[in-house]
């Protein structure tokens, strides 16, 4: 959760520059790969 709400206070104080969702979603592509139920690139 904690990872979510830094995403989005940084897409906040950048004035919102870039994708929140691709963002979003590269960011649970790597969480899922270092626990290992995804492999990276997938």
């Amino acid at each position: 959760m904690g990872v979510v709400q830094d995403r989005v206070l940084c897409w906040s104080l950048t004035g919102r520059k870039y994708s929140l969702v691709a963002k979003g979603d590269r960011m649970i592509g790597l969480q899922l790969c270092l626990s290992g139920l995804e492999p990276w690139g997938d």
